[in-house]
């Protein structure tokens, strides 16, 4: 795990073009078949012209019929064109943003979320803002097709006129800078927009796991009071948002309106001095009113490129290495190599080299532990604290390096709504490793007891078992899992010192080939230690458990 990071930062467009790039194929694939569809659609108004031009001019009723029958070929030929345009943009559109999401969490479980990341924050990134990308994506296809459509009707423009054709051209470049000039505004305040809403999930998330402590404090209303204000802010800066896209979409719509106008007036003209004929005059304002909606496409890219670079902007933010951007094509949905996976191939071993610990950094730990079961003491319950965060990715330590995957398993580990189980099927599929993972923690005992046995409903955070009883589903949990190195932090606070001892002597055994860290000043887990690391006021000491007890603030520590 590295603390620190050379990597020059990237930026949310590089993050998009990775995104981008990543689903490339399909994306063009897309972009091509709209592009197909708007062609249909702009020879729609030429085809017509053509038929009247051949019913004015004289022409027989098998001209007529072979006109209508190319105009019906037509539709048919853009209907399915489109179909099928629709169908892999939004199925690249949903390949993007899982494709993101799983990225970020790879990320935040294989190098940790830091302090300054915090849930609330990190839901948001996760799915709004990787929707945003996606949406992005989407509408990227759909705005290259615009663009194709333009220069096509273009073409068929300066068949008639290229008066008109010229009017067309600069109508486009007109409308396409105003646009840009107008996206800057809402990219800014789609930025705001996103941070307030974060701050927002995170105090809501906050205040929910810190509900009964506020009411115990009588401090409920205080808090609800500040929760509306961070609301309200985030309120304020969608409405700020949403006001700068409906600036953009006015303008746009102003823009396209004015040009429309232009062209019928300089049609209209060239028809009465005679430069065009009826037909191509209907072609001609067909191919302008159709061509409103590919330019308010390419209009409204803008707006939506504005809100994705600024989502891509808070997910880059996590990518510190770029690994995001030199990441290959990744394969569709189905699975990949993951964190979990390389944890279950990785030797067991843990190793710690100057790690300052305590508020003063009053000593750096350097130790390295390998097979077996090790005890970790602490005086401070704050350092303790400490590690455990920094030993589970949840803070980055302020010096030296740790080198090792470790599954930490905190005391208060939220148990998965459903049964016993499914949160052991959770982690294993092999019936015999969750056998002998409930075995080792006691949890067949939990099992007996309760009416459903194995299929006890456990409750939202495992509120319908006993505080006992969810630290052994959870302990059955971590064992389950079967990782090379695990971490386990008082492990058997809530159980009696007899059930305490059985689970120690199971776990010490089923994991005697693997490596098991446990945090605690229980005396019946660290006598089955083979080694305890006593982490003092100013110093540590790494001795067998019966050794350390002839000092004295290492048995005031497990005695207390």
């Amino acid at each position: 795990m590295s603390v620190t990071s050379s990597a020059p930062p990237v930026t949310g467009r590089d993050f998009l073009k990775a995104a981008l790039r990543a689903e490339r194929r399909p994306l063009f694939g897309s972009a091509v078949l709209f592009s197909l569809h708007q062609f249909g659609e702009a020879l729609v108004p030429v085809i017509v012209g053509a038929t009247i031009s051949q019913a004015i001019d004289g022409g027989t009723v098998r001209d007529i019929i072979f006109w209508l029958g190319v105009l019906g070929a037509d539709f048919l030929f853009l209907s399915v064109s489109f179909r099928l345009a629709a169908r892999t943009n939004k199925r690249t559109q949903q390949v993007i943003e899982h494709r993101i999401r799983m990225w970020l969490t790879d990320r935040l479980v294989a190098s940790g979320a830091t302090t300054e990341h915090l849930p609330g924050d990190l839901l948001t990134r996760a799915s709004s803002d990787a929707m945003r990308i996606g949406v992005f994506a989407r509408d990227f296809a759909r705005s290259l097709a615009a663009g194709a459509v333009i220069v096509f009707a273009t073409v068929l423009l300066l068949r008639s006129s290229v008066l008109l054709a010229a009017v067309v051209v600069i109508g486009t470049v007109i409308l396409l800078l105003a646009e840009r000039v107008i996206a800057r505004r809402v990219t800014r305040r789609s930025a705001a927009e996103q941070e307030q809403q974060a701050r927002a999930a995170t105090l809501a998330q906050d205040l929910l796991k810190g509900l009964r402590v506020l009411k115990g404090i009588n401090a409920t209303a205080p808090a609800a009071a500040d929760y509306r204000r961070v609301s309200n802010q985030a309120v304020q800066a969608s409405i700020h948002a949403m006001s700068a896209e409906a600036t953009l979409a006015a303008a746009g719509a102003l823009l396209s309106g004015l040009y429309l106008v232009v062209i019928a007036a300089i049609g209209g003209w060239l028809a009465l001095t005679g430069h065009l004929s009826v037909g191509a005059l209907i072609a001609a304002l067909g191919l302008a009113r159709f061509l409103v909606d590919p330019m308010q496409t390419v209009s409204e890219a803008a707006s939506v490129y504005g809100r994705a670079v600024a989502s891509a902007e808070r997910v880059a933010a996590l990518d510190t290495d770029g690994g995001f951007s030199r990441a290959e094509p990744a394969p569709r949905v189905q699975s990949r190599g993951t964190y979990a996976d390389r944890c279950l191939t990785a030797p067991p071993h843990l190793t710690v080299e100057n790690l300052p610990l305590g508020d003063n950094a009053t000593y750096l730990l350097t130790a390295s532990f390998e097979r077996g079961c090790t005890g970790i003491v602490c005086d401070d319950p704050a350092v303790c604290a400490r590690l455990m965060r920094i030993l589970a990715g949840d803070e980055l330590p302020s010096g030296g390096r740790l080198d090792g995957r470790p599954l930490v398993n905190f005391h208060d580990a939220t148990l998965l709504p459903g049964t016993i189980q499914e949160n052991l099927e959770a982690v294993a599929a092999d019936p015999a490793i969750i056998d002998r993972a409930a075995r080792a923690a006691y949890v067949d005992e939990v099992v007996a007891s309760t009416p459903d046995g194995a299929a006890t409903y456990v409750g939202e955070q495992g509120e319908r078992l006993s505080g006992g009883q969810r630290q052994r589903v959870s302990l059955a949990r971590a064992l389950a899992a079967d990782r090379p190195v695990l971490v386990l932090h008082d492990p058997t606070t809530a159980v009696d010192s007899a059930t305490e001892d059985h689970i120690a002597d199971g776990v010490t055994r089923l994991r005697q080939h693997q490596l098991t860290v446990v945090i605690t000043t229980s005396p019946a887990w660290l006598a089955r230690c083979d080694r305890v690391v006593h982490l003092g006021a100013h110093d540590c000491r790494i001795d067998r458990h019966e050794s350390l007890l002839q000092t004295q603030d290492y048995a005031l520590a497990v005695m207390r």
